[in-house]
């Protein structure tokens, strides 16, 4: 399966926006991550969007930083389990452990509300940090 996103990348306090496919092979586990980067075709493999996002953070280096759910301190993953590309957000509260998490992942329309994938990003985007618990 082959899906399209934009993968906002931060260089020197500026947003980029970059086109990217992510293709899913489910039946073996794979996931690549392809994108044009410098000029190159780069193409980052992994068993999870969420392992290929790491790895191309990676990549990246110390002075490109991925602007999105993945990223943020209010996207969380499910403590009781979640889907490929799959994270919640959680702006209305500031959870202290997993567990306060179950409340809002557990109750379905809780969990459709607060459903994104790892790529969104919204104007309440707050990198992580040592300071705030972020269950990923």
């Amino acid at each position: 399966m082959k899906q399209e996103f934009l993968l906002h990348i931060v260089f020197d306090n500026t947003v980029q926006k970059i086109p990217i496919a992510l293709c899913s092979d489910e039946k073996n586990d794979i996931t690549v991550l392809y994108l044009d980067w410098n000029g190159k075709r780069v193409a980052v493999t992994g068993d999870s969007t969420e392992n290929t996002l790491g790895q191309l953070n990676q990549i990246l280096g110390d002075n490109w930083k991925i602007h999105s759910c993945y990223t943020c301190r209010h996207g969380h993953f499910c403590p009781m389990g979640d889907l490929d590309n799959e994270i919640f957000c959680i702006t209305d509260f500031e959870p202290k452990s997993k567990e306060d998490l179950l409340k809002v992942t557990e109750n379905p329309t809780e969990r459709a509300k607060r459903l994104r994938t790892l790529f969104d990003v919204c104007a309440d985007f707050q990198p992580c940090s040592e300071q705030y618990f972020t269950y990923k």
